[in-house]
């Protein structure tokens, strides 16, 4: 975790990307009131404890922060997978999860269902619920 006040927002969602990039896990991008009330970002990266150090490097380098905070934290994560689908004639990735329990949730990645609606020139909405629609019956047969 870094708090900059001194960096211009589209550099520090470069610093994001760039971590991303890098190895993280996930990186969080969250407003902060810095000291004499100057807006401020504060930025968390979730990493593997083999990439920490690396990621606070690149994080020294590439943004203006003079430190890093540092804690070890613990992650769970519902397994998941990748699935396409076809809506309309037209591929869409979606990602499903197995909740604890044994249901299921799926997700259409917006990208595709946006792409699709474009295409077909219906409502996004409609695309999405077919898309999961679509996953959640292949998952019951």
């Amino acid at each position: 975790t870094s708090d900059l006040d001194d960096m211009s927002r589209e550099y520090v969602a470069a610093v994001a990307e760039l971590l991303r990039g890098a190895g993280a896990l996930d990186v969080v991008l969250l407003p902060a009131t810095m000291k004499r009330g100057r807006p401020g970002t504060r930025i968390e990266v979730l990493a593997r404890p083999d990439d920490a150090m690396a990621l606070e490097e690149l994080l020294l380098t590439e943004s203006t922060t003079i430190g890093v905070r540092r804690a070890q934290v613990q992650r769970r994560a519902l397994p998941r997978e990748r699935r396409e689908v076809e809506v309309l004639g037209h591929r869409i990735a979606v990602k499903v999860v197995r909740l604890p329990g044994g249901g299921v949730r799926a997700k259409p990645e917006f990208g595709d269902v946006q792409r699709v609606a474009l295409a077909t020139g219906r409502p996004l909405r409609d695309i999405f619920q077919s898309a999961a629609a679509q996953a959640d019956r292949a998952e019951t047969t």
